[in-house]
């Protein structure tokens, strides 16, 4: 059961809770009321022969849906049960005040009658499960056409089209009776297509919800709102061509280093720093690809390239190290050892898209560009670099940030050496 469908779950619980609340207020209204108003024994017995094991009933369901068990059993059977009452007190009422000696008309005349099949309408619409209306507007339906076509039957009912006859004699105006009980259907069949819109709605807001969540998890602010604005191609299993500025990070001597600390501790530093890290990367409209280990893998430009990509690749990489040194003096201050990482970053074209199998697929970049800038963040060690950059990236960053050039050096895995750059100091 998903969180959306356990969410819709409980809120039946606790509206069907209150339909066994409302039906307990009518049952011990019923058996208290009838030995002080009723007009025989009878009566007595058949009411409290229908109330008691409705009683029983209502108690049971109360500890199953306290439990959360047999909860569509629960408001099934009490659907059912309340149409049952409904349509049974009339009929005893009426035998025990004179039954036949009686203008059969009072079987639908009852004040409570109508009222108490209205109020058990919107009761049950609470539980926000169409099933439970269908049985009340289907057994409505049926209990007031049983007793209307009781009428017809009887040959000493009276017929009329007078509304006000109607009302204050013992005379019946179909066309009245006809009308209410069509107009408890419209209004009915209107709460089950509510309760259907309300049942999408919260589906669809829980899954917009978990959508944004997630787009929060790799993009920047501006970006996440652009995705959502425009209905970007975040969801599309295919793939587009474009140029994109990928960054990998990665930590020094990673591996040694949590060979002396404790699994909580690694974890616990692995979430500040990435933290630290992806923050920055958001605040220059990066994209968070993925989490390599302790690695960081970014995007620039995804979804949507801009002339900046390169630049703000930079300038995020520039304030990852500014950040490091932050927080390497709080780990001095506590008596740990300071951390080093490597940046490589490339500029090149790359397939952006979902990738993956149908049942998992992940967005993210592949291509030539990201291989080379894995490469670079690898020759970091080598060069005694923080950051190091191709030629391409360098091009498109513009003059206003110092670059310093390493040289030509060849990296695994490519046939023709790369130009590289490093940031001044």
């Amino acid at each position: 059961m998903t969180r959306i469908d356990q969410l819709l779950f409980h809120r039946e619980i606790k509206a069907l809770q209150i339909v066994i609340v409302f039906r307990l207020l009518f049952l011990f209204s019923m058996m208290f009321g009838t030995p002080f108003g009723g007009k025989s024994v009878l009566e007595t017995t058949l009411v409290a022969g229908l109330c008691g094991p409705t009683l029983l009933f209502s108690i049971w369901s109360i500890f199953q849906l306290r439990r959360e068990k047999r909860v569509r059993m629960v408001g099934t059977i009490g659907a059912i049960l309340d149409i049952i009452i409904i349509t049974a007190l009339p009929v005893i009422w009426y035998f025990s005040v004179g039954g036949p000696a009686v203008p059969p008309a009072y079987l639908i005349k009852g004040p409570f009658y109508q009222a108490f099949l209205w109020a058990i309408l919107v009761v049950n619409s609470f539980a926000i499960q169409p099933l439970y209306l269908f049985i009340v507007i289907g057994g409505g339906f049926l209990s007031v056409s049983a007793h209307l076509l009781y009428l017809v039957i009887d040959g000493r009912t009276t017929f009329t089209a007078d509304f006000i006859a109607h009302n204050l004699s013992s005379v019946v105006t179909p066309y009245f009776v006809i009308t209410s009980l069509l107009m408890f259907v419209i209004v009915g069949v209107g709460l089950v297509i509510f309760v259907r819109r309300i049942k999408a709605t919260v589906h669809s807001a829980a899954k917009s919800e978990i959508a944004v969540n997630q787009l929060s998890r790799f993009f920047s602010p501006r970006i996440r709102d652009e995705l959502i604005a425009e209905h970007n191609q975040f969801a599309s299993d295919r793939g587009r061509l474009q140029d994109v500025a990928v960054l990998f990070s990665d930590i020094r001597n990673f591996t040694s280093m949590c060979e002396s600390l404790p699994p909580e501790d690694v974890v616990s530093f692995l979430k500040e720093y990435h933290a630290r890290m992806v923050d920055i990367i958001f605040r220059h409209d990066g994209t968070r690809d993925k989490f390599i280990g302790d690695g960081i893998m970014a995007t620039f430009g995804t979804p949507s390239p801009t002339k900046d990509d390169a630049r703000n690749s930079v300038l995020a990489a520039i304030d990852m190290q500014r950040s490091l040194a932050d927080l390497n003096a709080l780990r001095i201050a506590d008596g740990k050892e300071p951390i080093r990482i490597g940046i490589g970053i490339h500029y090149g074209q790359v397939v952006v898209g979902n990738v993956g199998s149908e049942n998992r697929l992940e967005y993210t970049v592949i291509g030539d560009t990201v291989n080379t800038a894995s490469r670079l963040e690898s020759a970091t060690k080598e060069l005694h670099q923080p950051i190091a950059f191709s030629e391409d990236v360098r091009g498109r960053m513009g003059d206003d940030i110092p670059a310093i050039m390493i040289g030509d050096i060849q990296l695994r895995g490519r046939a023709k050496g790369v130009r590289v750059y490093t940031v001044a100091a």
